[in-house]
């Protein structure tokens, strides 16, 4: 069990930084609206808003909430259709 919370949270923090690092080197996005757009919890927004001292990374935030919502719907529903 502690090597699937230790395994889940590696693979997080991976997939922000790669995230962060191709947004703002590959395809240069302001690096507070890319702190928005990987921002997954309103307490994550809020501390991205204080580091940067704007309001910028919620208007990543307010991006990216209704597109993962979506995606993780469709996700389901495509793993439920897979694994019957």
């Amino acid at each position: 069990m502690d090597q699937n919370i230790l395994a889940g949270s590696v693979l997080s923090v991976i997939t922000a930084i790669l995230s962060l690092w191709i947004g703002y080197k590959l395809i240069k996005i302001p690096y507070s609206l890319l702190l928005g757009f990987v921002a997954n919890q309103p307490a994550i927004l809020e501390f991205a808003t204080d580091i940067t001292k704007n309001r910028v990374p919620a208007i990543g935030y307010s991006f990216m909430f209704p597109i993962s919502l979506v995606m993780k719907i469709l996700f389901a529903q495509l793993l439920y259709l897979l694994l019957n």
